[in-house]
């Protein structure tokens, strides 16, 4: 296994990056806990949870890729694939409009 950690660490700064809007956020609209009825903080919170539901489950079953011996560019294929989809959510949840039918959200 030496492809998926590559994709695990970055995901983590992405998981970092996330966690410190998240707390700025926070920091900025003075709520201490929940969100405060803040439109912002929910958005915050949720692209950061969303992010905590979902990357623990693709990280394990891209593990299980990696280790089944199937072809490195499938690993590559997949790890590239949540990542972007995860920037693309990130992207899309902090905009506070739509900039196309199908936003960054939908595709990540």
């Amino acid at each position: 296994m030496t492809i998926l950690p590559v994709y695990a660490a970055l995901l983590a700064l992405l998981f970092v990056l996330l966690s410190i809007r998240t707390i700025r956020t926070r920091h900025s609209r003075k709520v201490a806990l929940g969100h405060g009825d803040d439109p912002a903080m929910l958005r915050a919170m949720r692209v950061h949870a969303n992010f905590a539901e979902y990357v623990p489950l693709a990280l394990l079953l891209i593990y299980f890729v990696e280790t089944g011996s199937h072809s490195p560019w499938l690993v590559h294929l997949l790890g590239s694939a949540l990542l972007l989809g995860r920037l693309c959510h990130a992207f899309g949840m902090a905009a506070h409009r739509r900039t196309s039918v199908i936003g960054w959200r939908e595709w990540g």
